[in-house]
């Protein structure tokens, strides 16, 4: 890139005559050598640019955020609207999901004289799979597994009763699930409408950067003269880059 000198804007000079007191005395609360150099000082007038990780976390945090950031938001506004898409329709699935479930808990309820206060997931699987507690408790003995069997004169009885309606409840609860899963496959689907967007936030920023450097920038430097416990002037001088 071709450098283009504007101007020197200001030349101090500053001298000290004998009277004066130095630069740095004795009662400062810190010391530098006498034949330390200054240094140039340079800055560059704000141009527009915009970070590259703040687009990248705006639309991890909200897709199509990192696009509007970076000044494009007609591609940023699908990622917006897809966002709100899937949420909706995740709400919706557990929504059904919720409905169906309690459908079929009170359908056991009804007729298998099940009662639903502290029974764990695994419980409903089980109500579906046996006809009676006892024909559970049956199977349990034949396979050994005692630690898993239901007290049958406790709450946790049940005996449906016709092997109908329990195939009727176990659809429901199956039903359910699949609707459960459903809105989970709709979570993974928000996870990646985030990672897409951030990355498309990412390269229009960075175009939107690169686009800024064809038009050029202005810069300003500032260069003491002399050492710091002698200073003999400071010149300012203005370039632009093109």
């Amino acid at each position: 890139m071709k450098s283009l000198l504007l101007a020197t804007l200001l030349v101090v000079q500053i001298s000290f005559g004998q009277t004066t007191r130095p630069f740095f005395s004795h009662s400062d609360n810190f010391s530098l050598s006498t034949n330390t150099n200054l240094k140039e000082i340079e800055f560059s007038i704000s141009d527009g640019k915009k970070s590259v990780a703040a687009a990248t976390a705006l639309s991890l945090l909200l897709p199509g955020l990192g696009e509007w950031y970076a000044g494009d938001f007609n591609t940023g506004k699908y990622f917006t609207i897809a966002e709100g898409s899937l949420w909706l329709t995740w709400t919706s699935f557990r929504m059904y999901g919720d409905w169906v479930r309690d459908d079929a808990r009170d359908y056991a309820v009804q007729y298998a004289g099940i009662t639903n206060e502290n029974k764990d997931a695994q419980y409903y699987i089980d109500i579906g799979n046996f006809l009676s507690v006892e024909a559970y408790n049956e199977q349990m003995l034949l396979s050994r597994d005692v630690d898993n069997m239901y007290n049958a004169q406790s709450d946790e009885k049940w005996n449906w009763d016709t092997d109908e309606r329990r195939e009727e409840y176990r659809q429901l609860r199956v039903q359910s699930d699949e609707v459960y899963n459903n809105a989970n496959f709709v979570i993974a689907a928000i996870v990646v409408n985030h990672v897409v967007s951030a990355i498309n936030a990412a390269r229009t920023t960075i175009k939107h950067n690169d686009a800024l450097e064809q038009t050029g920038s202005l810069r300003f430097q500032a260069r003491p003269l002399g050492t710091i416990a002698r200073p003999n002037g400071i010149m300012l001088s203005a370039s632009y880059q093109f």
